[in-house]
């Protein structure tokens, strides 16, 4: 990691002297970040002349500078001529480089899910049919404007037959799963979006254009997407267009740090597929040494709150941040990082005069998709004291990033006194399975829960011990609290049970860490977290009376972020009451009701519990069991009286059917509509009246 260091600090000695030196040879894989200019609609206010162009016209500019361009292609608009044409698109991609990607064919919102599969579909073949066999179409990329199952915004689209369809034709696309700075190569090949926007905002300037580019350049393994639309005057405001002296501006920048060796500039599926080595620091402008203020949200790489960057104070003379109070905060933007261990380390400085209780507090958070609704804490706001007064202090934290929370956030901020942080790095962290345990999987119950791993498949492994943080992982023995410690079985799955009490104040997860230990010493932890459900189930229930003192009861279950660890059902004489059938632990999503009383108003109450004991609320429903009559007795009983009698329909009318007993001795008249034909045996619920003087029974739920 220190080698990547190093070469972070030549590339900002490169940027400030404006040098060109070529860098690609530095090490055996390039390193240097690429940056990839995405152009959608193929907009015709490319081909007209701006002075900011020199007279010419942006297309033009482009190609004198030869900067390649990701071309969002509407095939449509090319075919018509109301975009660019077939032609220049060839004539750039043959003279600055880049790609044409399908932008869909009509670009708007389809009435179908086959006639969206068609838009991706035919769009790249009509873009391999005029621009192939020199260019074929790899990249598709979502026009804003689709709705529903189209517009991936939720990583469970991805599985949808649009977006199946999407990733069978396209090596990569883009969609709006999410942002990020992305540093490390690209893992999620479908369905995120770029960094950075040009197009105009009120908050757009060339110093946050240069801002951006700076922290680009000195950023190792980035790949920075930034995109825009149509191209318009200096002054204009129109949205979705670019004004021509920002993009005369950023083309300028791109051809100098290119030509200069310190970035290279590729085609979307270019950079998609270049190799970029993991053992990078995913955090841009990690030492704070880059000036940022121009930026617009929320591709800022550092977020401020009563932070104030000072210079020449941090480790080597070099810049940092001083966090005054607890009311001070530095945060990362988003950083758009592969699921995986990482190690997170900082330099923290207390500065004199604190009070002897300081500590700097840490954050880590994963946000998914939708944004607000999946947010998972990496680190649960632990507390690191330095040892000494005005000394810098390496300090270090363990984090997992989880599949589709690809949005990660650190911050940091004192619980008290004053502290300078600098060079925070968030490195990939690998773990060898011959040596640390793997495959790491933690069940809770409500009681506690098991953790289960992979041993190391070596002689010399003689004891795993688990123990775990309430705020983050455990680095050591010496760390953390004992869940527990098991004689190995090299190379084989192993368990430990434990007790937790998952309802404890203030417990938002468990961080656990994993360790072998030998005769030698003991191993890097691996670790994997939990994090507490306390948000109850949810429960729906039903019941259908049967024949005599029976019913059939059934219930559904929602629990969207752990799991149902059981059922119990009861059955009262009152709401909410198990006087009848007390609580019981039920199999399966239905129950039958036996031996019941009849003819009373009975309750049945059915509730769940998680994983990690919290109940949901108790539903109950009011049924009634009757016990059956013949039609004579139903004919005898009072007005008012809930009875249940068999027989076989006999005549229908409007609203009204008659039932008549087997014998055909006695029948009955029914208020209700018939579910049966004539001649089907029935069995028929509801209540004795009495209408014009004929005896009826009115069936239960009609009036």
């Amino acid at each position: 990691m220190r080698a990547h260091y190093y070469r972070l600090v030549f590339f900002l000695l490169l940027i400030a002297a404006d040098i060109a030196s070529p860098l690609s040879g530095w090490c055996e894989t390039d390193v240097r970040p690429i940056i990839v200019l995405r152009v959608d609609d193929i907009r015709s206010s490319w081909r007209t002349p701006f002075p900011e162009f020199g007279g010419l016209s942006a297309l033009e500019y482009g190609k004198l500078k030869r900067i390649p361009i990701t071309w969002g292609v509407i095939t449509s608009q090319a075919d018509s001529g109301a975009g660019l044409t077939w032609a220049e698109i060839k004539d750039y991609l043959d003279t600055a480089g880049g790609e044409a990607a399908s932008h869909s064919v009509l670009h708007s919102a389809m009435s179908s899910t086959q006639a969206y599969i068609d838009e991706v579909i035919n769009s790249k073949a009509i873009i391999d049919a005029r621009l192939g066999p020199t260019y074929t179409c790899k990249t598709f990329l979502q026009p804003g404007v689709w709705t529903g199952d189209a517009n991936c915004d939720l990583f469970d689209k991805l599985d949808n037959p649009i977006w199946q369809a999407i990733q069978s034709t396209y090596a990569q696309s883009m969609a709006y799963l999410g942002t990020g700075w992305r540093v490390g190569g690209a893992h999620y090949h479908h369905g995120t979006t770029n960094l950075y926007s040009i197009d105009y905002s009120s908050s757009l300037n060339e110093l946050s254009v240069r801002a951006m580019l700076d922290v680009a350049a000195a950023t190792p393994g980035l790949i920075l997407v930034i995109s825009c639309h149509g191209i318009q005057a200096s002054n204009g405001t129109q949205s979705y267009s670019v004004p021509a002296n920002i993009m005369a501006f950023l083309m300028d920048r791109l051809a100098t740090l290119r030509d200069s060796g310190i970035v290279r500039l590729m085609s979307l599926n270019d950079a998609f597929n270049t190799p970029i080595p993991e053992d990078l620091n995913r955090i841009p402008n990690p030492a704070f040494e880059i000036r940022t203020d121009g930026y617009s949200d929320p591709c800022v790489p550092w977020y401020r709150l009563n932070a104030t960057p000072l210079e020449g104070q941090g480790r080597n003379a070099s810049r940092c941040v001083r966090l005054s109070n607890w009311n001070s905060k530095v945060q990362t933007g988003w950083m758009l990082v592969e699921p995986g261990l990482y190690e997170l380390t900082w330099y923290q400085k207390c500065e004199l005069g604190s009070p002897p209780n300081s500590m700097l507090q840490l954050e880590g958070v994963n946000h998914g998709t939708p944004y607000g609704d999946t947010v998972v804490r990496t680190a649960y706001y632990p507390r690191y004291r330095n040892n000494s007064y005005n000394t810098w202090e390496q300090k270090s934290a363990l984090l997992v990033i989880r599949d589709k929370l690809l949005r990660a956030v650190v911050a940091f901020q004192p619980t008290g006194g004053v502290f300078l942080v600098d060079d925070v790095c968030l490195v990939k962290k690998s773990v060898d399975p011959n040596v640390c345990p793997s495959n790491i999987s933690i069940v809770p119950n409500p009681t506690g829960g098991t953790i289960s791993w992979d041993t190391p498949n070596n002689a010399s492994v003689k004891t795993i011990n688990c123990r775990y943080g309430s705020t983050t992982h455990p680095l050591s023995l010496n760390e953390g609290i004992p869940l527990g410690t098991v004689n190995a079985t090299p190379g084989s799955r192993q368990l430990l049970s434990f007790e937790m009490n998952w309802q404890a104040p203030n417990l938002y997860g468990i961080y656990c860490s994993v360790f072998a230990s030998s005769d030698e010493g003991c191993s890097d932890p691996n670790v994997e977290y939990l994090i507490v459900d306390k948000t109850p189930p949810q429960v729906t229930a039903s019941v259908n009376p049967l024949q005599g003192g029976n019913a059939l009861a059934t219930w559904s279950v929602s629990e969207d972020r752990s799991s149902v660890y059981q059922v119990q059902y009861a059955v009262g004489s009152t709401y909410g009451g198990d006087d009848i059938i007390s609580w019981t632990t039920a199999e399966g999503k239905e129950a039958v009701l036996a031996k019941l009383p009849t003819n009373t108003q009975l309750f049945f109450s059915v509730k769940a519990q998680n994983a990690f004991g919290y109940w949901s609320p108790t539903s109950t429903v009011a049924f009634r069991c009757m016990a059956p009559l013949s039609i004579s007795g139903a004919l005898a009983s009072p007005d008012g009286t809930y009875v249940t009698i068999s027989g076989y329909v006999t005549a229908i009318f409007n609203n009204v059917f008659y039932v008549e007993e087997a014998n055909r001795v006695n029948a009955i008249k029914v208020i209700g509509h018939a579910e049966a034909s004539e001649g089907e045996f029935v069995t028929v619920l509801g209540t004795i009246t009495t209408v014009d003087g004929e005896r009826a029974i009115v069936l239960e739920g009609s009036h």
